[in-house]
């Protein structure tokens, strides 16, 4: 046998008996649940469809208004600090399972030597929260001559903590589409074979549009983002393995100009991308119901059948505005056709888009979840 795999037996015992030693270490602390078995691991439900609420620190304050018996996972806020042993222990009462969304710095990506560091620290917060895995959220840049290095850290992160107990899931974040969109040449198809699942996050759409001209368009538009999720499956990705996460919020343009069929052209940024939802407002889906049902806003409802979306018009003097976001029609019709694609899933981002004093509201958005089953 050479040095070197002796070496790598070595390093990996190692690896394992670290983090079974941290596994120890947390058994033995009290469970800070009202019933003990709210501390242990809901596993992936593999004979289930996923279905995904992302959440932020909004959602601390009313978790309780969540319609969780619908959901079977929960993404914590992004590089979560204000975690809240309560909504643990909440969501595993309802069999939810909580997996800690993590978007590790450029520098620990692009260094190997810290991977190990960076690993070993993820996974104690899984296990010291009594979390249920991990959810990478990686959002930076990275051409093809690097990403193996985000593929290395995922591998390795995944897999011991796996170690430290086969329970843990791991799943990973991608952008609506896989053609490097944002400067992100991540190497999914590496990735899926040590995750669980992928989440396709279908909006934003309008920020990789080409142009100039700049004109407004759905943050979500049918056709586009489902036709990008066919370009992933097809390119290796399993069905069941896909999970396409959905907005419940949209963005608020103002037009610089518009045409008789309400096309809006929209200010150009001076760096690519030069047209970009980054010159609109993001706004929630409560943001726009307000705004449709106040008597003293000058504003019109309107569908656009190529974007299978909703959008509206403000009116305000010399000023026009224009807003595109999704509600339960158009959601409905892409929830029914990830059903009908035989996709592993669903997910909302994000579930503290509503106002939770508004009853028809919420049901009517979280009633939409019911369709991919």
């Amino acid at each position: 046998m050479t040095n070197l795999n002796i070496l790598t037996i070595l390093s990996l015992l190692f690896i394992s008996y670290s983090y079974t030693s941290v596994e120890i270490e947390n058994n033995v602390r009290k469970c800070p649940c009202k019933y003990s078995d709210s501390c242990d691991i809901i596993p992936l439900q593999k004979d289930k469809k996923i279905i995904i609420g992302f959440m932020t620190d909004l959602g601390y304050s009313f978790f309780r208004f969540y319609e969780m018996y619908k959901l079977t996972t929960v993404f914590l806020p992004l590089n979560d600090t204000e975690f809240l042993q309560d909504f643990l222990c909440y969501a595993h009462e309802q069999k939810v399972s909580v997996l800690l969304r993590v978007d590790p710095t450029l520098k620990v990506v692009l260094n190997n030597s810290l991977h190990r560091q960076w690993a070993q620290e993820t996974i104690k917060t899984v296990q010291d929260r009594y979390l249920d895995g991990i959810n990478f959220d990686f959002q930076s840049p990275l051409d093809f001559d690097h990403a193996s290095y985000y593929t290395s850290l995922v591998n390795y992160t995944c897999t011991n903590l796996r170690v430290a107990n086969k329970e843990y899931q791991c799943s990973l974040n991608m952008p609506w589409s896989g053609d490097c969109i944002d400067g992100r040449c991540y190497n999914v198809y590496s990735i899926a074979e040590v995750v669980d699942y992928i989440v396709i996050l279908s909006f934003d759409v309008q920020d990789d549009e080409d142009g100039p001209p700049c004109y407004a368009r759905a943050n979500s538009p049918f056709y586009q983002g489902l036709g990008a999720v066919v370009v992933y499956v097809e390119a290796g990705l399993a069905l069941k393995q896909v999970v396409v996460a959905l907005p419940w919020y949209g963005y608020m343009y103002d037009c610089l100009s518009v045409d008789k069929s309400n096309l809006c052209t929209i200010k150009e940024r001076t760096s690519e991308p030069y047209c970009s939802d980054r010159v609109g407002k993001k706004m929630t889906y409560n943001d726009f119901v307000s705004l449709i049902n106040n008597p003293k806003a000058n504003v019109t409802s309107h569908w656009n059948s190529t974007y299978m979306s909703p959008y509206l018009m403000i009116y305000n003097g010399d000023s026009i505005q224009q807003g595109w976001y999704d509600n339960p029609m158009s959601l409905s019709f892409k929830i029914n056709a990830v059903k009908q694609m035989e996709l592993g899933g669903i997910g909302v981002y994000n579930m503290d888009c509503l106002s939770y004093i508004d009853d028809m509201q919420v049901r009517e958005m979280w009633n939409t979840l019911d369709l991919i089953n």
